[in-house]
């Protein structure tokens, strides 16, 4: 079956408006997704979600593991961003994400606890 331009770029709009945000530091926006593919490898590395979702939602935050979760959701972002604008996927390196990324700790891991939570929503 052939599916028409248009009707493919419509899609994809969608799946923009709907699948990708952004965090917004005080030089860009960085888009976020914490897609299967992200919840994969935080499954491989922590054995189960619970035990992520302890350090996740823990009162005092664990820096490296914010930071690292923040990579993942960032790239899993661009490459998103790419596929979507039809564009090669930018490459930065966790420490790019991490000089760009302005936010306090508690702010940061708001944010990836709001993203994290996406993840779970039923989308229809």
């Amino acid at each position: 079956m052939i599916i028409s331009t248009a009707f493919f770029a419509l899609k994809i709009r969608v799946i923009k408006m709907r699948d990708l945000t952004y965090i917004k530091t005080s030089n860009r926006e960085l888009p976020l997704r914490c897609s299967n593919f992200v919840l994969e490898k935080i499954q491989d590395k922590f054995e189960n979600l619970k035990s992520f979702e302890e350090k996740l939602f823990n009162k005092k935050p664990d820096i490296k593991f914010l930071n690292e979760f923040l990579y993942m959701c960032v790239y899993e972002g661009l490459q998103l961003e790419a596929l979507i604008e039809n564009k090669p996927c930018e490459k930065l390196t966790p420490r790019d994400v991490l000089v760009l990324c302005d936010l306090t700790v508690y702010e940061l891991q708001v944010e990836l606890i709001k993203e994290y939570t996406r993840a779970f929503e039923i989308k229809n």
